[in-house]
């Protein structure tokens, strides 16, 4: 069963998988030379229920995510092109339970604004996206079903911002390498309540 063509880096045009409607998981992991308009094909895909778009540089329009509203699982990993305003397209995606945008650093709070809506999230890969602060952290704390939460390389929070996460009584596990504005006490009320990574 093919699930992708990871790592074809030759892959510019994807017309061809406009057909695949009943397609359930897509891997384009590295196809760093797809444009734009490219992803709209994708928007035909809506029994897709896995999307691994990592490294695919030069996406910046997400608007073809909204018709995929079976998506369970989403990887934009070093999406970094991809601005907060681009993140409201996935608000209709009700089934999404893990949302990668680990090194997305255009991301900030106003991008997570548009997640809120994203109630069956349980795994949110937010690391390296360094403009996430504290506020950030506090619209976090309303996803109530989230179980793990990546925030490496996220300096600009704090003690503050993991006392909002206490709140999440789901909350299994919490990443938090290159977080260095962290006390060791906040680390272990952290500790505590879930696993620390």
């Amino acid at each position: 069963m093919c699930k992708g063509v990871k790592d074809c880096h030759q892959i510019n045009n994807l017309l061809f998988l406009s057909e695949l409607i009943n397609l359930k998981e897509l891997n384009l992991k590295n196809c760093c030379y797809i444009i734009n308009k490219e992803f709209l094909f994708l928007s035909k895909l809506t029994n897709l229920e896995i999307l691994n778009l990592t490294c695919c540089r030069e996406i910046n329009k997400l608007l073809f995510l909204s018709e995929l509203i079976n998506l369970k699982e989403l990887n934009l990993t070093n999406c970094y092109k991809i601005i907060n305003e681009e993140l409201l397209f996935l608000s209709k995606l009700n089934n999404l339970k893990i949302l990668k945008l680990h090194g997305c650093v255009e991301i900030d709070d106003n991008g997570l604004n548009f997640l809120s809506k994203l109630n069956n999230l349980v795994k949110l890969d937010l690391s390296y996206c360094k403009k996430i602060t504290n506020n950030g952290l506090l619209i976090l704390s309303k996803f109530s079903n989230l179980n793990t939460l990546h925030l490496s390389g996220c300096n600009k929070i704090t003690d503050i911002g993991i006392n909002y996460l206490l709140e999440l009584n789901n909350l299994q596990k919490v990443y938090l390498y290159d977080c260095n504005n962290i006390s060791i006490n906040c680390i272990n009320l952290l500790k505590n309540k879930c696993s620390l990574k």
